[in-house]
């Protein structure tokens, strides 16, 4: 069965906060073949745009025509992202999309290498057929290990690619699909660290010690400072820098077939002649776990700033914290060390982050957020997508507050008037004596439909890079309009999401993820939601076998805007730009007023020094030479400091 859908939508600003000229919009339908979809772009824009697509199942595409299959039944939302850069405006659509043609036989694992011992790793098969069984092939050496079961663990004798074949049998016991999937693996004698150490008779030159390679492996070096990266090979080596100050140096480590199998960075602190050799900013850190409990243990000292943040929405500032965790599971931890100048300004200088893997709890643990889709809402139909994160071994009950419900994992339900209904999401871990459902855990949400939001809230954020760690990205979080009693939701674009204000994600691999931020207040009565594309790629200097991370901070505590007693306003226009900017400036006092340009992997690179009147002051800023992209503009006068963004867009 084939059909078309045709959908309009209104304008979806993009770029944060920034407001553009609404002359584009988002068009497209999709015709459907069983589970085969292909999407088609129509929209309008008067230049020409880019076409990203998000088909709801953690998979993305490009293109005006792009065919897509599912793997599974469900209902799936898929969204249409439009830009037009030379026009300057950009919307999206929304698509919903039912498969139900699909075999319950389709088989499907993921992995994941344990904590420690990453020789060993954990498969996780797709859901039996009813009645049926499933089998497992690892191919090692020559040898065949045979497991039976959904779920299995095996442990390799040695780093390489791995041959696994997951079969599924119906209840008659004859084979109905099957997968062969080739993994890497990675063994314990793969860890990169290092130690430095200052020349004791030249403090710009440091001499740096790596841990032994894999056998037959080898190692290598990135020494990056002042916009330029010295590399070396070999365990030791020594690196004689410029001047003083803090720079990245990442050391990596290969196997015998010359394949990246793990890699560090930390910020080293050079002193420089006549310095200090004290400088501690370095974010390292390792754990020890019992339980549900895992131990920090780290080089910081109590007159050191930092932060911890422990991948569940909790927060320490305290040296070597030990934190426990409510549920098992596997968390990213971050720590991140701040460095704060003789103005009391405060940068990150350096950010680690690891997985801790605990267990010892139960994993019955119900979350789940959700998106009203407002694009889509009629007097008589208020469509809503919820998106479940609970462990997907349970079965699940949706209760949706208006008398209906659903036993799908993610779910999409359409209310029929507006109002405000209490929605809650229940785990099921099987049935008594009675064959009534064991509920072990579950989590209600108030949902607001058919209230205007009007400009009570407005969910935002914008991209900024970690100059410290060129695998960590910063999502600046720039909403307005909320609240104490403001709910974040976040959607990660890897089937993953959050529910803390600031969270941060570790994603596996690199690539293009949908992030979306929704804010929900029941007591305002608002919504909104906001998602744009971000992603790392290697660029051929693949540095970290487990992807990249993002850390979600508040504008405000990146911007440092402090409460200036000699700038009293300053006005950036146009912005964006193709590069020429105005600036208008109001001073208390006549005074020289230095500015800096900072492009967003922290490096100046521009250089301004005028001399400001009292009163207004309109400064021209030539930038038209500098690429596509997000700057920071630093205004100093006198020992006051203002700092303010601009975008440029050619």
């Amino acid at each position: 069965m084939k059909f078309r859908i045709l959908l309009l939508t209104g304008f979806l600003a993009l770029f944060g906060a920034t407001t553009y000229a609404q002359t584009c919009a988002a068009y497209g339908y999709f015709t459907q073949s069983g589970a085969t979809i292909t999407f088609n772009d129509t929209s309008y824009s008067p230049s020409g745009h880019m076409s990203q697509w998000s088909f709801g199942d953690g998979v993305y595409g490009s293109g005006t025509t792009v065919t897509h299959t599912y793997t599974s039944n469900g209902t799936y939302t898929a969204s249409l992202y439009i830009y037009d850069s030379t026009g300057n405006c950009g919307d999206s659509a929304v698509f919903t999309v039912h498969v139900n043609t699909l075999s319950n036989c389709n088989a499907s694992f993921t992995f994941n290498p344990d904590t420690p011992n990453s020789a060993k790793i954990h498969f996780y098969g797709s859901t039996l057929p009813s009645g049926g069984s499933a089998s497992w092939n690892i191919y090692e050496g020559g040898a065949t290990h045979q497991y039976t079961g959904q779920y299995i663990s095996h442990t390799f004798s040695s780093n390489g690619s791995y041959s696994v074949v997951y079969t599924l049998y119906d209840s008659s016991g004859a084979t109905c699909d099957s997968i062969d999937n080739t993994i890497q693996v990675y063994n314990q004698s793969c860890n990169a660290s290092f130690t430095s150490s200052v020349d004791s008779s030249n403090g710009l030159k440091l001499y740096f010690n790596g841990n032994t390679s894999p056998t037959g492996g080898s190692s290598a070096w990135h020494v990056t400072g002042n916009g330029t990266t010295t590399t070396y090979s070999g365990q030791s080596i020594s690196h004689t820098f410029s001047s003083s100050g803090y720079y990245s140096v990442c050391y990596t480590l290969y196997d015998s077939s010359g394949n990246v199998c793990d890699s560090i960075c930390h910020s080293a602190y050079v002193p420089g002649n006549g310095g200090s050799t004290s400088g501690n900013c370095d974010a390292y850190f390792y754990t020890t776990t019992s339980g549900l409990t895992a131990t920090f243990y780290d080089s910081l000292t109590a007159t050191s700033t930092f932060q911890w943040a422990f991948g569940d929405g909790s927060y320490s500032t305290s040296v070597h914290p030990t934190h426990t965790y409510s549920a098992s599971g596997t968390y990213n931890v971050c720590l991140f060390v701040y460095d704060v100048d003789s103005a009391g300004n405060t940068s990150i200088c350096d950010s680690f982050c690891h997985s801790v893997t605990v267990s010892g709890g139960s994993n019955c643990n119900a979350t789940f957020n959700f998106v009203v889709d407002s694009m889509n809402t009629s007097a008589s139909s208020f469509p809503v997508a919820f998106y479940n994160y609970s462990d997907s071994t349970y079965a699940y009950i949706w209760n949706f507050g208006d008398g209906s419900s659903d036993t799908s994992r993610d779910a999409s339900h359409v209310y029929s008037s507006s109002g405000t209904y209490t929605v809650c999401l229940y785990l099921i871990s099987g049935l008594d004596s009675s064959g009534n459902s064991i509920i072990c855990d579950s989590v209600c949400h108030v949902v607001t439909v058919g209230t205007s939001s009007g400009s009570s809230c407005q969910a935002s954020y914008y991209l900024g890079i970690d100059s410290a760690n060129i695998y960590n990205l910063y999502i600046i979080n720039n909403s307005t309009g909320t609240s104490s009693t403001t709910n974040y939701y976040w959607t990660f674009g890897d089937g993953t999401g959050s529910t803390a204000q600031n969270p941060t994600h570790q994603y596996a691999s690199f690539g293009l993820y949908q992030l979306c931020l929704t804010l929900q207040d029941s007591v305002a009565g608002c919504y909104s939601t906001y998602c744009d594309s971000i992603g790392l790629d290697s660029n051929g200097n693949l540095l970290k076998k487990d992807g990249f991370g993002i850390t979600i901070v508040d504008e405000k505590d990146v911007l440092n805007i402090a409460d200036s007693k000699s700038i009293e306003g300053v006005n950036v226009y146009p912005n964006p730009s193709a590069g020429m900017f105005t600036l208008d400036l109001t001073l208390k006092a006549s005074q020289n007023l230095e500015l800096d340009v900072v492009n967003s992997l922290g490096q100046v690179v521009a250089h301004k020094s005028y001399f400001a009147t009292a009163g207004d002051n309109k400064l021209v800023l030539d930038l038209t030479n500098q690429e596509n992209g997000l700057y920071f503009i630093k205004m100093k006068a006198g020992n006051q400091i203002k700092n303010t963004r601009v975008y440029i867009i050619k």
